[in-house]
């Protein structure tokens, strides 16, 4: 049996939601499980739009605190100098 896990990133979570859905449909045993699976894919807009608001509002958060402590910086050039060194 599969298993999705919970713990990964939510786009792998919904790839796998999508991967599961595909799978129940295509045996005819397990085709009356597919509704439930496309019920959660159906309310994921939701789910996705309110996992960007929060991240959005901790970005701000820390841009708020750079710049309050002096300091401007990008999240993605933060990123980059920390992998070049």
């Amino acid at each position: 049996m599969q298993i999705i896990s919970t713990q990964r990133a939510l786009l792998v979570f919904w790839d796998d939601l999508v991967f599961l859905e595909a799978a129940v449909l295509a045996d005819e045993r397990t085709a009356a499980l597919a509704p439930a699976v496309t019920e959660h894919l159906e309310g994921f807009e939701a789910v996705f739009q309110g996992d960007l608001m929060s991240r959005r509002a901790r970005l701000q958060s820390r841009a708020r605190k750079k710049i309050a402590d002096g300091g401007w910086i990008t999240p993605s050039a933060h990123f980059t100098r920390r992998r070049l060194g």
